[in-house]
């Protein structure tokens, strides 16, 4: 459900990730990542296709709405989906970048996720 960097760039950008629960009952989470640390004028962040345990492709985007990026300024970045699990964000020279989207998690599965008022 996180969104990452590739292994060899989280060492030199570190990562900083919120995961909210405003209005659990909507099976929406909030989630918040910081990339600090940012060099060069374009990043690609990606949700993994496996987890560990599980040998098999899910489908870890298909809840993620409402993708955003912005400076540490506050200044809107432009981001477009790539492929199936991976965004692009030109980062017009921004040393930090905030990607910020929502999940609806109302699938009970062992591939699944899914939070509600009584659980998450």
């Amino acid at each position: 459900m996180s969104l990452a960097m590739r292994v060899e760039d989280t060492e030199r950008w570190p990562i900083e990730y919120t995961v909210s629960l405003n209005a659990p009952q909507t099976q929406m989470v909030d989630i918040r990542m910081v990339i600090r640390n940012v060099a060069g004028p374009m990043i690609d962040v990606a949700m993994p296709v496996w987890r560990p345990g599980r040998y098999q492709v899910l489908d870890p985007a298909g809840g993620v709405r409402d993708v955003r990026a912005v400076t540490s300024a506050g200044r809107s970045l432009p981001i477009v989906k790539t492929d199936k699990t991976t965004w692009h964000i030109t980062t017009g020279g921004a040393e930090e970048v905030t990607v910020t989207y929502r999940v609806y998690a109302n699938s009970l599965g062992d591939r699944t996720r899914h939070v509600d008022d009584t659980h998450a």
